[in-house]
This record gives C-alpha cells, sequence and structure tokens, in this order.
C-alpha cells in the first residue's frame, strides 16, 4: 500500500480513536477505489516502487512544466487518503456487533445529521477527483511511468447518492 496511517493522518487526519479501522478501509480503497482510477498494473508497479526515488513526485505530489507552463498535482498519497477519507466517513458511528450494526451515541454528543455527513463525504470525494485528475495529467504528460496507459478517470464510480427521508 502506498500510505500509511500517520501518513493518511498528516493529509486529512481521521479520529485517533478509529484508527483500527483504517487498515481495512484503507486496503478496500486501495483494492477496488484506487485500482478502478489508475488501472491494476499501474498501481501494482507503484506499490512495487514507493521506496524508488523516481517514484516520489508521483506519490508525494510536485510542481512540473509544460510548454513554459507550470502546474501542481498533489500526489497518490492526497488522493487515496481522501477516497479513505469519504469511505471513513460513511462508516463513522456504525459498528457491526453480533446482533447486527448498531450506532453509538453518547448523552454528550449529537450524532451529525444524514445530509452534513453526505455533504462531507461529498467533498471528500471532490477532493479526491480533482487530484486524481491533476495526478492523471502529471503522468500523462511523463515518460516516467512505463505501465501508465492514459485513461479516463470516472468521478461518478463510487460517489454515493444520499436519500433524504422525511419521518412522519
Amino acid at each position: 500500500m502506498i500510505l500509511t496511517f500517520d501518513k493518511q493522518q498528516a493529509i486529512r487526519p481521521i479520529s485517533e480513536n478509529n484508527s483500527h479501522k483504517w487498515e481495512q478501509l484503507a486496503k478496500e480503497v486501495n483494492d477496488v477505489t484506487m485500482y478502478n482510477i489508475f488501472g491494476v498494473d499501474f498501481m501494482i508497479d507503484v506499490e512495487s516502487n514507493v521506496d524508488n526515488p523516481a517514484y516520489e513526485d508521483l506519490l508525494r505530489g510536485s510542481q512540473y512544466e509544460i510548454n513554459g507552463r507550470t502546474y501542481t498535482q498533489g500526489g497518490l498519497e492526497k488522493v487515496f487518503a481522501y477516497l479513505i477519507y469519504a469511505q471513513y466517513l460513511k462508516e463513522t458511528g456504525i459498528e457491526d456487533t453480533f446482533t447486527g450494526l448498531v450506532k453509538q451515541v453518547r448523552n454528550e454528543t449529537d450524532t451529525a445529521k444524514e445530509g452534513e455527513r453526505g455533504n462531507m463525504v461529498n467533498n471528500a470525494y471532490k477532493v479526491a477527483y480533482v487530484n486524481a485528475d491533476r495526478v492523471k495529467h502529471y503522468l500523462d504528460n511523463s515518460d516516467l511511468f512505463p505501465k501508465w496507459q492514459r485513461r479516463t478517470i470516472n468521478k461518478t464510480a463510487n460517489t454515493p447518492n444520499f436519500l433524504t427521508i422525511n419521518k412522519k
């Protein structure tokens, strides 16, 4: 995997209390979403080269120039961190127990409304996909990554739709 929990915390922190969930979320997001966005062969190549200095700009972000114009891309780590954060938001506060799924609520807290959570999830996906587009632009204009194949990023593949249900 291209990201550690500490790097996640530096890019888009999640609650330390939920750090035990991070590894499972990261694996799911990596195996499904990152592979879907960037391609299986390319992601396997990146994962096997995380310590290769030639991949540092790709992973951590960089500025690059094309025809005298400077561009900035945030790196694969940023894309990955925001995708994990979006998934984390969708699952926060829900626990799988032997009696089924439960939602934990304490007296001193008020649970976020579904629309509020939905807005945060959608914003995290926007940040991830805008950065994915920038990384893709960087890759499309570089010859350093032979496993990269130009591809269209499907921004709607993992963006959830939230329905509002009025209680009567």
